[in-house]
Formats: C-alpha cells, sequence, structure tokens
C-alpha cells in the first residue's frame, strides 16, 4: 500500500490541492499516508491535465481498494478462525464443565434421605455415550481445521467403505448362486449328451441286429426251398 501511495503521488498531476496548502512537500507525505491507510480523496482526480491520467488515476485507486479489501478481510478472517480455534479447543473440557456445575447445583438442593437414595440420584460413575461411527481414537474433542477435516474426510470414507461392502456382499451371493445354477446346468447338459450318445449306440446295434435277422430269414428261405427240392427228390424215388 505504500508503494501504491507514492506511485500515486507521482502520477498525481492536480494543478491544485486546496486539502494540502501551506504545508509543503510535507502534503507529498501526507497523500501517501492517507492513500496506505485508506483514506482516499477522490474529488481532485477530474482536475488532471489529461484523460489517461484520470484514467490511470481511478485505476490506481481501485487496484489500492481491492487489495485493501483482501487484507482486511484476510485479517479479520485471521482473527475470527484464531478465536473460534481457542474455543473449540475448550469445548469439551466447558461441556464437562457445564455438567459438573449441573451435578453440583442437584446435590445442593437436593438432600438424599439415606445412603441408597443418595447413591440412586448421585451416582459414583458418569457414563459417557459416543456415536457409533466415530473413528479410532477420536475423543471429541477440536484439533484444528485441517485434523478436523481430515476426520471429516476419513469419516466419509469409512461411511462409503461400509455402504460398498454392504451393497457388495449380497452382489457376492448372488454371483455364488448364478455360478452353481450354470454348474447344475453343465452337468445336465452332460448326462444329457451322455444318454444320447448311449441311445445312438443302442439304435445301431439294433440295426446291426436287424440287418442280421434279415440275413438269417433270406438263408432259411434258401433251406427251405432245398427242402422241398430234397422232398420232390424223394418222392421221385418212391414213385420208381
Amino acid at each position: 500500500m505504500f508503494q501504491l501511495g507514492i506511485i500515486f503521488v507521482i502520477l498525481f498531476s492536480s494543478e491544485k490541492t486546496e486539502v494540502y496548502e501551506g504545508l509543503g512537500i510535507i502534503r507529498y507525505f501526507l497523500m501517501i499516508f492517507r492513500i496506505q491507510s485508506g483514506d482516499f480523496s477522490t474529488e481532485n482526480y477530474r482536475y488532471q491535465g489529461s484523460t489517461v491520467m484520470i484514467s490511470l488515476s481511478w485505476a490506481i485507486w481501485l487496484i489500492a481498494m481491492l487489495i485493501l479489501s483482501i487484507l482486511f478481510m484476510n485479517f479479520t478472517i485471521a482473527v475470527i478462525s484464531d478465536s473460534y480455534e481457542k474455543v473449540m479447543q475448550k469445548l469439551v473440557a466447558q461441556s464437562f464443565k457445564v455438567k459438573a456445575e449441573m451435578i453440583v447445583q442437584r446435590e445442593l438442593l437436593l438432600t438424599p434421605q439415606n445412603e441408597v437414595e443418595s447413591r440412586f440420584y448421585f451416582p459414583e460413575y458418569i457414563v459417557l455415550r459416543r456415536p457409533i461411527e466415530t473413528i479410532k481414537g477420536d475423543s471429541g474433542e477440536w484439533k484444528g481445521f485441517i485434523k478436523d477435516l481430515k476426520q471429516t474426510i476419513q469419516t466419509s470414507a469409512q461411511r462409503s467403505k461400509n455402504e460398498v461392502i454392504q451393497n457388495v456382499i449380497p452382489l457376492q451371493n448372488k454371483i455364488e448362486l448364478l455360478d452353481k445354477n450354470t454348474s447344475n446346468q453343465q452337468n445336465t447338459l452332460v448326462e444329457l449328451k451322455t444318454f444320447i450318445q448311449t441311445h445312438y449306440a443302442d439304435k445301431e446295434e439294433i440295426k446291426n441286429l436287424n440287418s442280421k435277422v434279415e440275413s438269417l430269414a433270406v438263408k432259411l428261405q434258401g433251406c427251405e426251398i432245398a427242402l422241398e427240392q430234397l422232398n420232390a427228390n424223394i418222392m421221385k424215388l418212391l414213385e420208381k
């Protein structure tokens, strides 16, 4: 900002600046200080010699305002984040402190009649509960923005992993069932193929037997013809 102030004072060419009259050369340092602190006087921009200088003055003013806004916003964010981090670091301890104060107030207001009633209303132990999905080693304390972001990412990754595992297990069971059905179908196909081959072999054997029977029938017919001729010859011999 100091450098921008120097550049602005060097380039500023207004003929007169009534605010700094009577101060001599000190007015330039006052102008630099005002520009550095963000106190801009834009009334004299139009009194410069050329349009280029007027445009350049407004451009430098715009750049300076942007840089000032960024610096102040960063400063504000740094202060707020530091305070917020300190509060978050003590959040767990403060919550236990408030609970302890509530227990003390209850003990002061309620007076138990005997030891049994005292143990019932004021037990010796405090039961702490935590969500199931918390990561191992997490005590619930604030550990800074980066660690908190890392922990959030790890928690989301673990939750996504569990969901994926829960969805994958049924798919694996379905795949195993399909593999089993496929193997059963393959076994059935093998048995069917074996049966067809056996049936085909039996059919071939039947054809061979039929051909043998037919050849035997032909031979029997030849034997019958031969017997008939023998009978005829015998009859002729008997007639003589």
